[in-house]
């Protein structure tokens, strides 16, 4: 697989399906990344309405250069984890969960809820 694999069409099409999903589960983004040659490599992501309007989101093999150590690392350990930052997209706290593919290739799902949300959620229990 690489940045040729998918055509622009068929990427926008699963951008679309990915984005609606993720409004449909209540979260910011769902993402899909490798790594390749010591790089992160987003394969799929979601978009807000905002993003699709200013067309502010990833495209197919477009490199992740946030990638904390512990997100590299765990492409080796597989082990899930959360994480917290604050990057372009706001103040978000992520649950990256590493699976394997058909050919034995670690990807990582990446599952982005805005902290405020959790927030708003406890504050109403």
């Amino acid at each position: 697989m690489d940045e040729s694999s998918i055509e622009n069409e068929e990427y926008m099409d699963l951008l679309v399906r990915l984005s609606a999903f993720a409004d449909k589960a209540n979260v910011q983004y769902i993402s899909s990344l490798v790594k390749r040659d010591g790089k992160v490599l987003f394969t799929s992501t979601s978009a807000t309405k905002s993003d699709f309007d200013t067309q502010n989101y990833e495209l197919f093999f477009e490199e992740y250069p946030e990638a904390t150590q512990e997100f590299q690392d765990a492409f080796e350990n597989k082990k899930p984890f959360f994480e917290e930052t604050r990057a372009k997209y706001g103040y978000l706290r992520t649950l990256f969960i590493p699976f394997m593919n058909q050919y034995g290739e670690t990807y990582i799902v990446a599952i982005d809820i805005e902290v405020t949300h959790i927030e708003a959620i406890f504050e109403e229990s």
